[in-house]
């Protein structure tokens, strides 16, 4: 007998629940059509069809935006508004949208809108603005872009912000001198958390912006700005820290970008020198004269180094871009790095796919050029030179000079297996008043 009252008590309290529930959705549908009624205002009795139309469209959507309010309070789902949940740029950008409900006459449903697409679309817009027009309302849209990106700058992630800068310089209306120094004044403490691939990236834009800020100026009389000057110290401590982890092209793009600064110290290309050596097998071709081009500009010379591209060269000779061997040859012969191997597999292997459309007569000469200061021989490279010398319509200043070198060069020690394809004497009298 206990036990059926027991149960019939839970039956009562299930029962008034249920009834309690229902008395509240009552209430909460009269309050919302109260509150959609009271929305709208009354129309006077001359009013047209449309507009009653209209009026009825707009009760719809609020009806319907009220149902849909108390069906979310019914599952026990919390509203947000707009500014809730915190929710950042930096988070929001990976792919995820801002949602916004902006109901209109005829609309109740949200609008989604990507936060990250958005600041593009800005940046463009500003851009475009500051390009056709000079007008206060322009400069204040640039301005205010200009402001958005330093602050959105810190809190993005690592891959976000490098992408960010890299837009910002691409667009030539924002690449000013002020925003660039704000960039590198934001950025400087922030380079740690930068993987290889993202600070390789932004130091090259940054570079890249500084360069186009500072204009037709010799390296030597190029002159950063504090901000800038600290931001790629900052790179260059870092880079030193994590030389074994950078990739091999990572390395190669990074000293470049330092070297086109005149910045970057004797240490840090040594320590580089050595982790390249090192590390010289992982190296491509291209990846590694790039690297020796960057030690030349900066006129920092490591011989392990210079070796390492000659081996890598020889090694790869079938494989490499002909490009890539003129300028490997190139550096190889201003720093008098001379490997006969290397020059025998030159010879054999270029002469064919230069012929093929590999390079342009310019580029062949200068090949030859640096066969003659290394004090290296290959009879069919140096015929199939002047072969594409012959063939060539114009021939630029600098190759003619090369040409009249590498004339006097043959005749003085290789004059057997020249005279078969000598330069006539008139050709040499030209050159030599060219010269």
């Amino acid at each position: 007998a206990a036990a059926q009252q027991q149960q019939q008590q839970q039956l009562q309290q299930q029962h008034w629940a249920s009834g309690h529930a229902a008395t509240m959705q009552t209430q909460l549908d009269a309050t919302a059509l109260a509150a959609a009624q009271a929305s709208i205002p009354m129309e006077s009795g001359t009013s047209s069809s449309s507009s009653s139309k209209k009026d009825a469209s707009s009760v719809l959507g609020i009806l319907q935006q009220a149902q849909s309010n108390a069906a979310r309070g019914r599952a026990g789902v919390p509203r947000t508004s707009g500014a809730a949940g915190g929710s950042s740029l930096s988070s929001r950008a990976e792919g995820s949208s801002a949602v916004a409900a902006m109901p209109d006459a005829g609309h109740a449903g949200p609008i989604i809108i990507n936060p990250w697409e958005a600041l593009l679309g800005r940046i463009e817009a500003a851009a475009a603005a500051a390009l056709t027009s000079n007008s206060a309302f322009a400069t204040e849209q640039r301005r205010a872009v200009e402001r958005e990106v330093l602050e959105t700058l810190p809190k993005l992630e690592a891959r976000r912000a490098a992408e960010l800068v890299v837009r910002v310089h691409s667009t030539e209306g924002l690449r000013s001198e002020a925003l660039l120094d704000g960039i590198g004044r934001s950025l400087t403490l922030l380079v740690p958390r930068f993987g290889s691939p993202d600070l390789t990236r932004l130091t090259a834009a940054i570079a890249a912006w500084a360069l186009d800020v500072a204009g037709d100026v010799d390296e030597s009389k190029l002159r950063l700005s504090e901000p800038l000057r600290g931001f790629f110290n900052a790179v260059a401590a870092e880079v030193s820290l994590r030389l074994m982890d950078v990739a091999p092209g990572d390395l190669a793009r990074i000293a470049s970008s330092l070297a086109s600064l005149g910045l970057g110290d004797a240490r840090l290309f040594a320590s580089i020198a050595r982790a390249a050596v090192a590390r010289n097998d992982r190296f491509l071709p291209h990846e590694l004269v790039a690297l020796v081009a960057a030690f030349d500009q900066a006129r920092y010379y490591q011989t392990s180094l210079f070796e390492a591209l000659a081996k890598c060269l020889k090694t790869h000779i079938k494989d490499t871009a002909p490009k890539d061997v003129v300028s490997g040859m190139r550096l190889l012969a201003a720093c008098g790095i001379r490997d006969e191997e290397l020059g025998k597999a030159v010879g054999e292997n270029l002469p064919r796919r230069a012929g093929a459309g590999g390079l342009s007569a310019e580029d062949f000469c200068t090949l030859a050029w640096t066969f003659c200061a290394l004090d290296l021989h290959h009879d069919k490279l140096f015929r199939a030179v002047f072969r594409a010398l012959e063939d060539a319509s114009v021939v630029a200043t600098e190759a003619l000079c090369q040409l009249y070198e590498i004339h006097l060069a043959l005749k003085a020690f290789h004059q057997e297996s020249y005279g078969a394809y000598e330069l006539e004497d008139g050709t040499v009298q030209i050159l030599r008043e060219h010269y």
